[in-house]
């Protein structure tokens, strides 16, 4: 028996699912987002990401990375910002060095540094 899931995605790849693609396709078909015409599902862990839905299908995109935006540089970034946390992907101040689970328990870990005081 096929699931609403798949059948409202058509998923074509194993890669797809495993994508956040396969959240906001969830999301879409049978969850809170059910009947909507465009999702945007978002991720936050190790990394972050996102999938788009559309009509009730994941668009990939080109290079298959549609609504993937972890990678995506820190708009605007003032002088103290540059040139950002250095990013796996060799790039600085991508966004997922800026909001992901360890950027953001590296950020709690320099606020609450013990200084020695009472």
């Amino acid at each position: 028996m096929t699931s609403a899931v798949e059948t409202s995605i058509q998923a074509t790849s194993p890669l797809f699912t495993v994508s956040v693609g396969a959240e906001a396709a969830a999301s879409a078909a049978d969850a809170a987002a059910a009947g909507a015409e465009a999702v945007f599902g978002v991720i936050l862990g190790t990394g972050c990401g996102g999938g788009i839905v559309a009509d009730g299908k994941v668009l990939r995109g080109r290079n298959r990375i549609a609504g993937e935006w972890g990678h995506t540089p820190l708009p605007w970034p003032r002088d103290d910002e540059r040139p950002g946390p250095l990013c796996w992907c060799g790039h600085h101040n991508c966004l997922e060095t800026l909001i992901a689970g360890p950027a953001l328990a590296l950020d709690e870990h320099k606020m609450t540094l013990f200084d020695g005081r009472d």
